[in-house]
């Protein structure tokens, strides 16, 4: 069954503060450790590239869930999910198996991996958009 925590995504700290900050309960990550100065520029770089894709994005694109980017938007299109409201209402109808079957079709990547980031991203994603939890598959385990 679907739980929050084991969901998390570990991530490296990019702060001023000399300690890492404890995660709250609603928060979608976790820290593992300092990041190094390289590891915090690409950080950085990335989220400035991120919110320049994103702006002329419809409000309800599924892009704007976190790790969604083009590519797992177009995929989720071929499977009628065209925006974050087919999302959820393909959640709520289907059952988890389901749900579980479109978002690891439309997150495989080219190598045939699942994006565990995106998958796991989703899933908290609907949860914190009243999607019962045990309407939700079990999330995939991410190591960094």
């Amino acid at each position: 069954m679907f739980d929050f925590k084991k969901c998390k995504i570990p991530t490296v700290y990019c702060g001023k503060e000399k300690t890492i900050p404890k995660s709250k309960s609603i928060d979608d990550r976790y820290y593992i450790r300092k990041g190094t100065p390289y590891e915090c520029m690409t950080k950085g770089i990335g989220m400035g590239i991120i919110t320049v894709s994103l702006k002329g994005i419809p409000a309800n694109s599924v892009r704007h869930i976190k790790y969604v980017g083009e590519v797992y938007s177009k995929n989720l299109s071929k499977n009628n999910v065209k925006n974050i409201g087919d999302l959820i209402k393909y959640s709520k109808k289907n059952s988890n198996v389901s749900l579980e079957k479109l978002l690891k079709k439309s997150f495989t990547k080219k190598d045939g991996k699942l994006d565990k980031r995106a998958y796991n991203s989703t899933l908290m994603y609907l949860a914190k958009n009243g999607v019962d939890h045990k309407k939700l598959p079990v999330c995939s385990k991410i190591t960094l």
